[in-house]
C-alpha cells in the first residue's frame, strides 16, 4: 500500500474490539487491542528495546477521534496485566482519567486484523485496508 501524504479527517472508524491487531498512520508497527466499549480502546504493542512481555500502550477515543496515554503525571499504567487494562477502561468510563492534551495524535487506522471466525483454522486472519 502506497503512503498518503495527506490524509482528510477521519469521518468513519470502524468498530474495534479486542483481539482486534490495528496499524496507525504513521507507524509501522502492529498494536492489539486489549479493552474496547462504545467510546474507549485501549491497545498495546511490546515495548522497543525491552525484555518480551514489556509493553506501551494507546488508549483510543472513538467519539473525538483521538488517541494517546494517561493525563496523569508521568503518563504511566500498568498494562502488563489484563487487569490492568480492564480497570484503566472503567477509570476511563468514569471519568477520572482521561487522553493527555500534549500528547495526544488524530485517530487514523489505515490496517486493521480481526480474527478470524472459529472456521477450523485457528490462526486464519483477514485484513481489511482502511
Amino acid at each position: 500500500m502506497a503512503k498518503a501524504t495527506f490524509l482528510p479527517k477521519v469521518s468513519f472508524l470502524p468498530e474495534i474490539k479486542a483481539g482486534d491487531r490495528l496499524k496507525f498512520d504513521g507507524d509501522s508497527r502492529w498494536w492489539e487491542v486489549r479493552e474496547a466499549d462504545e467510546r474507549w480502546a485501549i491497545a498495546t504493542r511490546q515495548k522497543p528495546f525491552a525484555p518480551k512481555g514489556e509493553y506501551v500502550y494507546t488508549i483510543m477515543d472513538k467519539d473525538e477521534l483521538h488517541r494517546g496515554p494517561t493525563d496523569l503525571l508521568g503518563q504511566g499504567w500498568d498494562v502488563e496485566t489484563q487487569g490492568g487494562w480492564g480497570v484503566l477502561l472503567a477509570e476511563l468510563d468514569e471519568g477520572l482519567v482521561g487522553i493527555s492534551h500534549r500528547n495526544r495524535v488524530p485517530l487514523v487506522v489505515l490496517l486493521l486484523k480481526r480474527p478470524a471466525l472459529n472456521l477450523g483454522k485457528p490462526d486464519a486472519r483477514y485484513e481489511v485496508g482502511l
